[in-house]
């Protein structure tokens, strides 16, 4: 999850609620960021392979915000564009 992510590189992340993938199984924005059911596959790259590998429009790949100083922590800009911090948090499996 991108909690970990931006715990173990030091960064923050800005997302876009409008650009977040939602299962057809989620319930609510809470179910997408927070639930164990995994069915995207995370990562982030710099910038400028980011523009490179967009740019080739290939279904399976998305951006959904990105990567900020640590100081912006994670926050996430909703449908209202209203900007709102994030608690980072992993699914407990038990």
């Amino acid at each position: 999850d991108l909690g970990h992510i931006l715990k173990e590189s030091q960064v923050g992340a800005v997302i876009y609620e409008k650009l977040i993938p939602k299962s057809r199984d989620a319930k609510d924005l809470r179910d997408c960021l927070y639930s164990g059911e995994d069915f995207e596959l995370l990562f982030t790259v710099a910038p400028k392979f980011a523009k490179k590998l967009l740019s080739k429009k290939l279904k399976q790949f998305r951006a959904i915000g990105e990567i900020v100083d640590k100081r912006f922590s994670f926050r996430l800009v909703d449908e209202n564009c209203k900007e709102k911090i994030i608690k980072p948090r992993g699914f407990r499996h038990f």
